[in-house]
């Protein structure tokens, strides 16, 4: 009884530890989204939304850096994934990482799996639009500029970055695992 429970335990625990350490280590693909409003311009308090996904992450603590190259040119700067979606939606037309001026080594993502640090695109579309995002929460920098084919400006502010909330996977097998053990830990105690 108490033996076969003990040796239980201890694998579920070994199980636990290494499935954690395999999940740290393991390189992940995340999806974001944004959105926001213009405050200014032709299309004041209208919204606009996107979408990007990230390629390479670590699952680490310290932000890293993506480029849909997963190179880049600016010193200090070492991309560890690739940006291998990205798509911002502002009054019907579609920018994509395709449109930013500096393609394939922008746009630049600084991101954790729970928070998105930076983003910096450049887009300018074949009819003529363009439109430039800079948000930045390490020097409190949030500012999107649209420019119309017309040459209209609007400006505004991104409200809401971050992951798309579904869970990955393992992160679903290491809680159902936990929850398991202390199910297994409360009947044992009955």
């Amino acid at each position: 009884g108490v033996t076969v429970y003990k040796k239980l335990s201890a694998c579920c625990l070994v199980f636990v530890l290494s499935m954690m350490g395999f999940t740290a280590a393991h390189a992940i693909t995340m999806d974001y989204e944004f959105d926001g409003t213009f405050d200014f311009g032709s299309l004041a308090s209208q919204t606009f939304m996107g979408t990007f996904t990230l390629d390479g992450l670590t699952q680490g603590a310290a932000p890293e850096y993506f480029t849909p190259s997963g190179s880049s040119n600016i010193p200090g700067v070492i991309p560890v994934g690739t940006i291998t979606a990205f798509m911002v939606e502002v009054a019907g037309m579609v920018f994509s990482s395709a449109d930013e001026v500096g393609f394939p080594d922008w746009p630049l993502i600084e991101a954790t799996t729970a928070d998105v640090s930076y983003i910096e695109f450049i887009g300018t579309l074949t009819t003529g639009e363009e439109l430039n995002i800079f948000f930045d929460t390490l020097f409190v920098t949030n500012e999107v500029d649209y420019t119309s084919a017309a040459g209209a400006l609007s400006t505004g502010t991104i409200s809401r970055v971050g992951p798309s909330g579904v869970p990955e996977p393992g992160t679903i097998a290491l809680l159902s695992l936990g929850l398991a053990g202390l199910g297994l830990r409360r009947c044992r105690k009955v």
